[in-house]
């Protein structure tokens, strides 16, 4: 066990966001309070609820009477994912961060298992994430493999290439990575796509095979139920797209801020023109959604960018003949 007055163990930030989970706030805050890690503050912060999020989360501040220094934060105005992030970490200390949504509950050694982890790495694992249980919304566990693709994160390009991320519910990282690169884009959304992006410029990613945290999973989508063919292929697809865009340019600023710093450690160019065509991709497919001109005209373009010529010509094929896809569709799912 270690002890509490022993300097040698680094502070850790461990940071509970939430937006409207009046239900499910006071145990993620319980599982919070809980680490077995001594060295530990605890930012508890709420994006602007409309419910009662922030004053459960005030109460149970209130009602602490443990060792854990307590900080709580309602931002004045709903900042969205990206910015919501910036402002926790300008009220963190910690050499090292570790997150909770405000509907999962981590298991008291999670904080632990993770700085192990990071500390055996000398520090290189820039991103430390595990394996996790997944629960339904009443909180019952039920079995899943949950299997990443760690050839993904092997290296900047790899995470190009195969799309990498890793799941943000079990996600740490250090504070390396905001230090060096500075704040996100407001407009991210996807930040375990993003930041250990960071990760691997700067070292590595580790996993953790042991289930460390309880994700609540969202549900099935009901997308497919849809009778609009084009909703179906420009509705909420469309808005994922539109968020990939945002996230491909918060790399792309990456990579130029890491180049910046160390001209020699990668093929920058190369990551470059990777990033700028995946972005084009999925700019593609938001212009389409959008019928922001001719489709042809926007096919060549994204394809002139280094956009995938597979994926693209596919993305263009689904637009233009969506009647025959929708049809496919329903046979399919109804």
């Amino acid at each position: 066990m270690m002890n509490k007055f022993d300097n040698n163990w680094p502070l850790v930030s461990f940071i509970v966001f939430s937006y409207n989970q009046e239900k499910y706030i006071e145990e993620a805050i319980l599982s919070a309070l809980s680490q077995t890690y001594e060295s530990l503050e605890i930012i508890l912060t709420d994006d602007c609820s409309t419910d009662s999020t922030f004053e459960i989360m005030n109460r149970m501040n209130e009602e602490y009477k443990g060792n854990h220094r307590l900080i709580i934060n309602q931002n004045r105005q709903n900042l969205g994912i990206g910015a919501h992030i910036n402002r926790a970490m300008e009220l963190t200390k910690g050499e090292f961060i570790v997150v909770n949504a405000g509907d999962d509950i981590s298991i008291p050694e999670r904080t632990t298992e993770m700085v192990n982890v990071w500390l055996k790495s000398g520090r290189k694992a820039k991103s430390v994430f595990s394996n996790w249980y997944k629960m339904d919304i009443l909180g019952n566990i039920y079995e899943s493999q949950n299997i990443p693709d760690l050839s993904s994160l092997s290296s900047p390009r790899q995470y190009l290439e195969k799309h990498g991320f890793v799941h943000g519910a079990t996600h740490g990282w250090d504070r390396d990575i905001f230090e060096l690169f500075g704040p996100l884009n407001e407009n991210v959304t996807h930040e375990d796509t993003v930041l250990p992006y960071r990760s691997l410029l700067l070292g590595k990613i580790s996993y953790i095979q042991t289930k460390l945290i309880k994700y609540r999973d969202g549900g099935i989508s009901s997308l497919y139920l849809s009778s609009d063919v084009h909703e179906i292929l420009y509705g909420e697809t469309l808005i994922g797209n539109s968020r990939c865009t945002y996230d491909l340019q918060q790399i792309i600023d990456d990579i130029k801020t890491m180049e910046s710093m160390d001209k020699f450690r990668f093929n920058y160019q190369v990551l470059t023109k990777i990033a700028i065509g995946k972005k084009a991709y999925h700019q593609l497919i938001v212009d389409l959604g959008k019928r922001n001109g001719n489709e042809f005209k926007l096919l060549l373009n994204a394809l002139g960018k280094g956009a995938p010529i597979k994926r693209s010509i596919i993305g263009y094929l689904k637009y233009k003949f969506s009647f025959l896809f929708g049809v496919y569709l329903k046979i399919k799912y109804l």
